[in-house]
């Protein structure tokens, strides 16, 4: 193979990486709502509603739908807050006066930090959460879970982790 021949596919090759890099990024979407923001991830998407100043309700839709239901769980009506989006090439960040709720854009994790900037919440950037559709008592529906990162001080009591007498799943750290 000739020289030239070799240096063509190789310009091509790499052309075409960076294609495909660029594409990723820009494939997932931003839409702006009244109260939040909607981020479209590869598979489903993440919805950040900003329900008061240090407030920030995080819905997951693996079909990235949000179908409009009434909560059978919250039945506060927030009142509108002021908050800013910025948008860069790795994070979508959402800002309020008390609160900075961001969204990795590749790994589509989501993390809060206070005004300041201390971490309070990360979710797991190799395995955020998984959703998966199952069939109980013969009715369909979905199988949710959150992995987080928690640091070396932290530790999460009260969600479970004791069904038998002994801790379960390493809750404690």
């Amino acid at each position: 193979m000739k020289k030239g021949t070799v240096r063509f596919f190789g310009l091509a090759l790499i052309l075409l990486a960076a294609i495909a890099v660029a594409s990723y990024a820009s494939a997932q979407t931003i839409e702006r709502q009244r109260d939040g923001v909607i981020v479209g991830l590869k598979e489903g998407a993440i919805k950040l509603q900003v329900c008061s100043e240090r407030i920030v309700r995080v819905l997951y839709d693996p079909k990235g739908i949000f179908a409009p239901t009434q909560s059978l769980v919250i039945e506060k009506e927030w009142q509108r807050v002021k908050f800013n989006i910025q948008k860069t090439n790795d994070q979508i960040k959402i800002r309020t006066t008390r609160l900075r709720a961001r969204v990795d854009r590749r790994a589509g994790t989501v993390s809060f930090c206070a005004a300041a900037g201390k971490l309070f919440f990360e979710e797991d950037p190799d395995n955020p959460r998984s959703v998966t559709p199952a069939r109980v008592l013969d009715e369909d529906t979905h199988h949710a879970q959150l992995n987080i990162r928690l640091s070396a001080d932290e530790g999460v009591y009260g969600l479970g982790q004791y069904q038998g007498s002994e801790p379960s799943q390493g809750f404690l750290h």
